[in-house]
This record gives C-alpha cells, sequence and structure tokens, in this order.
C-alpha cells in the first residue's frame, strides 16, 4: 500500500494543513490500495498562489501549445502512474 501525507506545492513536498489522509479504494474491488493527504482549502490556496507565481515568472505563458503539451508529455511520473500507450484488443 502507497501512502502519500504530504503535498507537492510548488516544487516542494510540504506538510499539508491537516493530518487527515485520504483512503483510496481500488476500483475493482474496493480494497484499500493507498492513503494520501487531503488537501483543506488553505492547501489549495497555497499551491494556486505557488502556480501564478511560477506562471508570470516563467516562459510557460508565453510557449507555444505544441511545446507545453510536448513539456507535459515528457514529464516523469510515478511508475504507478504509468499506463501502456500501446496495449490494444484486437478484434478478430
Amino acid at each position: 500500500m502507497i501512502t502519500y501525507d504530504r503535498l507537492f506545492i510548488g516544487g516542494a513536498w510540504v506538510e499539508p494543513g491537516s493530518p487527515e489522509l485520504l483512503a483510496i479504494s481500488s476500483p475493482h474491488d474496493r480494497s484499500l490500495i493507498g492513503r494520501a493527504a487531503q488537501a483543506q482549502p488553505s492547501d489549495v490556496d497555497r499551491a494556486v498562489a505557488a502556480a501564478r507565481i511560477s506562471f508570470d515568472a516563467g516562459v510557460w505563458r508565453t510557449a507555444p501549445p505544441r511545446e507545453r503539451i510536448s513539456s507535459w508529455e515528457a514529464s516523469p511520473r510515478p511508475s504507478s502512474c504509468r499506463t501502456p500507450t500501446s496495449r490494444r484488443r484486437s478484434r478478430a
């Protein structure tokens, strides 16, 4: 089971406003598969403020959409979030 007890805000893992963890259930069998920090309104405010500062100070806002998409697609993700893009069922 994976537990994320912090939130990623402003480029760093930070303590959430509340120690409460949200239970994450499998959609397959409803078993508990993880827990994650539950963001509070103050956490959302911090995240939005950090995003605004980053957006205003960086080149992201002037980058063409294609460049933004390419950058996002190339960004690293936890292995648990990766899904094969070529998994397709053939219809015979």
